[in-house]
């Protein structure tokens, strides 16, 4: 007999997302200050290079990932937390305004037609902020499908919930076929990197994997075969997406020649990354799991401290000048006040 884990009235810690929480979160960091040196991806250059494909192969995984670990969790404390849903969806939209407010007040005060517009809201600011407003979207659309499992045999569940994400996958992988269908002001919404159609397929990816989960069907006896099979068919997907996918019509909505999350590529890592990361439960060193409590922290400040460094930069030592120092900086400040407010339970 299959085991349902949340029959033994325990929350499991999964201590493996951790070494995820860590390493994307300096992903984020490293991408935003482009820690390797300027990209061919946010101009017409771009050439197949190691460099570029760290870029865009790898730290670009980031925030996908993130969402993925924050869907499933959510959907795992669910069903051990009463009220959970308006528990999150305050702890999230309590950060986006206060966060917002922090912004606008820094940088858009006075700036009311750019605040006027939907665009500037859900983008964040034209900041990572925009994925707290993607969580809060996407976490209400998953409460809605678990209220609709009720109605659903439990074994259909799982398969349902693989149907629409190959549904929603085909739909942002192909996103652009479906420009002419959309009213101009609102292309945006289906174009931009922040928009959280996006992310629509781990709504249901997070359902499906619970499914399994909760079945104890999530094994590491094939997980080598597993990962093969993955990795061959990511390494040639990544191949025909630079030949074929480059083009102005990314650079008009993201200043990428290519779309940074609707790639199947990212979406077939993600993917990948958080089945290994779920079914081995690696127990991390304790300066990760100190870290691991910081990561918000650092996706949050990491922006605010980009920008007072590119101004003291300008004004007194060229930190900018140099990509890798600009990242250093950028990093340990962001986790230094971090560390200061943590207290203040801010972040």
């Amino acid at each position: 007999m299959k085991k349902n884990y949340l029959k033994q009235g325990k929350s499991r810690y999964f201590n493996s997302f951790d070494y995820l929480r860590v390493f994307f979160a300096i992903s984020i960091v490293a991408w935003h200050t482009k820690a390797f040196g300027p990209t061919g991806l946010v101009s017409n250059s771009f050439s197949f290079n190691l460099k570029d494909i760290v870029y865009a192969s790898i730290l670009l995984i980031a925030v996908p990932v993130f969402v993925q670990m924050s869907l499933f969790l959510y959907t795992y404390n669910r069903d051990m937390k009463k009220n959970y849903f308006w528990k999150r969806i305050f702890h999230l939209t309590t950060l986006y305004l206060f966060w917002m407010a922090m912004l606008i007040i820094l940088f858009y005060a006075g700036n009311i037609a750019k605040l006027k517009t939907f665009e500037f809201w859900f983008s964040g600011g034209t900041s990572p902020l925009y994925f707290l407003l993607v969580l809060i979207v996407l976490t209400t659309l998953l409460e809605l499908w678990i209220l609709i499992r009720k109605h659903i045999p439990q074994h259909l569940f799982a398969i349902f919930s693989l149907f629409l994400f190959i549904i929603s996958v085909l739909i942002i992988t192909f996103k652009t076929s479906l420009i002419s269908l959309i009213e101009p002001r609102f292309v945006p919404l289906l174009m931009s990197h922040w928009s959280p159609i996006n992310f629509l397929p781990y709504v249901f990816s997070a359902s499906f994997f619970y499914s399994v989960y909760q079945k104890g069907y999530l094994k590491d006896k094939n997980i080598k075969l597993v990962i093969s099979i993955f990795l061959a068919l990511i390494i040639m997907v990544v191949f025909w997406e630079y030949k074929n996918l480059p083009g102005p019509v990314y650079t008009l909505y993201d200043g990428m020649l290519i779309p940074p999350y609707s790639r199947l590529s990212i979406i077939l890592s993600t993917l990948l990354i958080f089945y290994v990361f779920t079914i081995k439960n690696y127990t991390p060193p304790n300066i990760i799991k100190i870290l691991a409590e910081y990561t918000l922290g650092i996706y949050i400040l990491h922006i605010f401290v980009m920008n007072f460094l590119a101004g003291f930069s300008s004004k007194y030592l060229q930190i900018i000048g140099n990509n890798f120092v600009y990242f250093s900086l950028t990093l340990l400040i962001s986790i230094f006040i971090t560390y200061l407010i943590k207290q203040k339970k801010i972040i």
